[in-house]
């Protein structure tokens, strides 16, 4: 009778590990992180064949031939606002689209910018990358240390209401 108890107990045991095995492996797998510390997702959960990617080439694209030109919240500056406003308005699916604000009053980067969902991860993407000609479109390639994915947040409640003032 002692060994019936001892050898459940050991199969609640074993059935324990795995399940915290298991998470264990799960959190690995969909947490990636820099040499910093800093959360990246993995590019294996990349599908570069999702819809997403012509649609953000495309819209960076359009961005990178109105940008210059186009003062979208009519402050008299050319800027990340902006482009991020470009951006948005552009993308063809509102869905997988945001607009987001980055401080970090510790190394003075005030960044408005974009991000897309992807394979269920929001991906964040520097719109002035094309009329930069920057190699890659990912935040963190283009900004580096400078750039802190903590300190994001989303703004596109806010803006979704003016840039309906300028483009109806």
């Amino acid at each position: 009778m002692d060994n019936d108890k001892y050898l459940n107990k050991l199969t609640l045991f074993q059935k324990v590990s795995i399940i915290i095995l298991s998470i264990a492996i799960i959190i690995a797998l969909l947490k990636v992180f820099d040499e910093n510390g800093n959360f990246l997702s993995p590019d294996f959960l990349l599908d570069y064949n999702n819809i997403q990617f012509t649609h953000i080439e495309n819209t960076l694209k359009i961005v990178a031939e109105k940008w210059k030109t186009t003062d979208v919240n009519g402050d008299g500056k050319i800027n990340c606002i902006d482009a991020a406003l470009l951006f948005y308005i552009y993308y063809p699916d509102k869905y997988y689209v945001r607009i987001i604000a980055n401080e970090n009053p510790d190394n003075d980067f005030y960044h408005l910018f974009n991000a897309v969902l992807i394979n269920g991860f929001w991906w964040e993407i520097e719109p002035q990358t094309y009329a930069y000609e920057e190699s890659s479109y990912w935040m963190k390639d283009v900004w580096g240390n400078l750039y802190d994915y903590s300190l994001n947040y989303d703004v596109t409640d806010y803006f979704l209401d003016y840039i309906s003032k300028f483009f109806p």
